[in-house]
């Protein structure tokens, strides 16, 4: 990767990858996907695995699907549908 490749931190010690953004603390990381204003919390498909993420909207290809960077555990996760 190239020094024009690299993303610029944002505040919270993350990045900005357009449809979604994150950031991250030594003991956490938020993630804040992008969806559609009037989005229900039932329209939304959230899978989280230990080594694996996916979130999107239902009968629509995954917003994210990819594998995490590191372990994570899986009963201390989860998501929330902010205003």
């Amino acid at each position: 990767m190239s020094t024009s490749d690299k993303l610029t931190p944002t505040a919270q010690n993350g990045a900005d990858m357009g449809a979604y953004s994150w950031g991250q603390t030594l003991n956490e990381v938020t993630l804040n996907v992008k969806v559609p204003e009037g989005t229900r919390a039932r329209d939304i498909v959230v899978d989280i695995k230990q080594q694996y993420l996916t979130v999107g909207l239902k009968n629509a290809e995954p917003i994210i699907s990819r594998k995490l960077h590191k372990k994570i555990k899986v009963e201390d996760s989860f998501w929330q549908l902010g205003l």
